[in-house]
């Protein structure tokens, strides 16, 4: 009975490590092509090269557009937290993120599929490691 009590707890408390805090509702979400610039390491975030996003809201819910740019996303998914050793910086993704304005993390990578290197990402800058 001991040793039954004893493995319960321990799978609650692995369960608890691997559970996150709820997140706020996102205030908007996004799916863009992007070039992995920068993968995610111990104080560093992962960082896209994504396209433009014309429909990109502002915190009043105001469409004005995002340039082509480089973001860092300091959130990810578990299911992505769990894949990210299946991507490497250079490689060509389609990423769906939500926007929180008023809460951490502010952009939160919910997907990341791997697309063929050759896919166009809609770029049209050349920014960052090539």
């Amino acid at each position: 009975m001991l040793r039954f009590l004893m493995a319960l707890m321990s799978c609650v408390v692995l369960c608890a490590c691997e559970r996150r805090p709820e997140l706020a509702p996102a205030d908007h979400s996004y799916v863009v092509r992007a070039k992995i610039i920068d993968m995610p390491r111990q104080n560093s975030y992962l960082q896209l090269h994504h396209a433009a996003i014309p429909e990109f809201q502002d915190r009043n819910g105001k469409v004005v557009g995002m340039k082509e740019m480089i973001m860092e996303f300091a959130g990810l998914s578990n299911d992505v937290e769990r894949s990210i050793t299946d991507f490497a910086t250079g490689d060509a993704v389609e990423v769906s993120f939500e926007v929180r304005w008023n809460t951490d993390p502010r952009l939160f990578v919910t997907k990341m599929i791997k697309l063929p290197q050759d896919a166009d990402l809609g770029l049209k800058k050349t920014l960052g490691p090539e």
